[in-house]
């Protein structure tokens, strides 16, 4: 009987402990959903800085660094939004 108790006590605490590790992983995988969308955004704003036209009589050194910082903010976001939810692809169960 005490076998049995403890058997009992213990698969309960397996049980509480996997509901657990499921809701952490739900939260983690929202928290990067979120952020993969927020960047593909900012994306969008980066490219869109990209396009814009320079006036001839600016600073060719304010120019070439404004170029270079928006295009990798594009670069890193572009990463981010397609690099961030594929960690956690393997803990769903969905395997490419």
């Amino acid at each position: 009987m005490l076998q049995a108790n403890k058997g009992n006590v213990i698969s309960k605490f397996h049980k509480t402990s996997l509901e657990i590790r499921n809701h952490e992983l739900r939260y983690y995988l929202g928290v990067f959903n979120r952020l993969s969308a927020i960047s593909s955004i900012l994306a969008g704003f980066a490219s869109s800085a990209l396009t814009m036209s320079v006036p001839e009589w600016e600073d060719s050194l304010l120019v070439m660094a404004f170029l270079i910082f928006t295009g990798s903010a594009f670069g890193m976001n572009l990463m981010a939004a397609s690099l961030e939810p594929q960690p956690f692809r393997g803990l769903q169960g969905f395997w490419p």
